[in-house]
């Protein structure tokens, strides 16, 4: 594959999907893609590679504990609880900082 490009239809034949999902992948960062013209999305084949690389190394062998990827609610619950505590640390800053 290498330096050659391909459209979303190409990949998502390659992989026996819709284009909507591999433009998802896009989308949600999953998947590197350029713009060619300002319009027409790319691909470049090494990031296909990285992308099916990824899929291909489960979450349970890396880790070596057989843990499950977290579900979305999770992760959406992981990032709310991230947010509110770096909101916290910043108050707790702007006040201290206030204080001098």
């Amino acid at each position: 594959m290498g330096s050659d490009t391909y459209t979303p239809d190409e990949v998502a034949k390659r992989w026996k999907c819709s284009a909507a999902h591999v433009r998802n992948l896009i989308t949600n960062g999953e998947l590197e893609a350029f713009r060619l013209g300002g319009k027409l999305l790319r691909i470049k084949g090494s990031a296909i590679e990285d992308y099916e690389r990824c899929q291909s190394t489960s979450y349970s062998d890396s880790e070596g504990d057989g843990r499950a990827l977290p579900t979305k609610a999770e992760s959406e619950l992981a990032a709310k609880d991230l947010r509110a505590a770096m909101r916290q640390a910043r108050q707790r800053s702007s006040l201290a900082s206030s204080r001098n």
